[in-house]
């Protein structure tokens, strides 16, 4: 979990069955590829998943329109996205975290997943009168609810407003996986999971409701995917294994990500 530039990097995976592959389908379950082999697929489909991605998801889809392909893309979450596939509501979902092998059985038509996209989850904050830079210990202690103000962290005197995912997350599952790898205490407490029980602050729907939980509230602080910190908010530098303390930029989050291995 330790990368060089200590920013916690979130893999998006694209949840699609293998018949998408070689036979697009419209929302009805019709066959919309062409009589002729050589005729370009044309027709619907509908998806769910990750609010992470669903930026970038939402322009790629805009660009198939011309080619006469409609995505209805639904950014309901991570689980809701696995769930919604598995239940074969979509076309195809997306997640932060990769189905498992237990739930990849329950889908009778097959599962194939490929890695799309990939960006840094940074900690972001509503408090102009503060440079935040946290370490390990500190970090995992404001989401275990033991840091409860900013002048416990060097700052200003101001309440710590904790702002985590209500809603099925893979940049939930993200973040408290990195959690549990800098700390025992998260890691025999709350654990690593798409949803777990919080042992502090209140939730917010996707990367958007929380960002505009964490503007709403002086002094409020969340994890969101960094496109999400915006208006407000400004990102925490956070401490890497060398001990240096790194903000995030575009710069450091493609250090980061450029570090991940994501085998052959």
């Amino acid at each position: 979990m330790q990368r060089p530039a200590k920013l916690k990097a979130a893999c998006t995976v694209a949840v699609i069955s293998g018949a998408l592959l070689t036979t697009a389908c419209t929302s009805d379950g019709s066959n919309v590829t062409g009589s002729d082999s050589n005729e370009a697929v044309k027709g619907n489909l509908d998806a769910a998943g990750g609010t992470f991605p669903a930026n970038i998801y939402i322009r790629w889809f805009k660009e198939l329109q011309p080619e006469g392909i409609n995505v209805n893309y639904q950014a309901v979450g991570s689980g809701a996205g696995i769930r919604q596939f598995t239940a074969q509501t979509v076309d195809f979902g997306a997640s932060d975290a990769p189905m498992t092998k237990e739930q990849t059985e329950k889908v009778e038509r097959g599962v194939i997943q490929i890695p799309m996209t990939a960006g840094g989850i940074a900690v972001a904050y509503n408090n102009p009168d503060c440079e935040l830079k946290l370490n390990q210990e500190q970090l995992a202690g404001i989401f275990l609810g033991k840091i409860k103000n900013y002048k416990e962290l060097g700052c200003n005197d101001k309440a710590i407003s904790v702002v985590h995912r209500s809603d099925g997350s893979g940049t939930t599952f993200n973040f408290t996986r990195h959690l549990s790898a800098i700390s025992k205490d998260w890691e025999n407490g709350p654990g690593t999971g798409k949803s777990v029980s919080w042992p502090t602050g209140i939730g917010a729907k996707g990367n958007e409701g929380v960002s505009a939980q964490v503007n709403q509230i002086d002094g409020g602080l969340g994890y969101v995917e960094m496109a999400y910190v915006k208006n407000k908010l400004k990102a925490a530098s956070l401490q890497n294994a060398s001990g240096e303390f790194v903000k995030p930029t575009n710069e450091t989050e493609s250090e980061a990500l450029g570090s991940i291995d994501l085998g052959p």
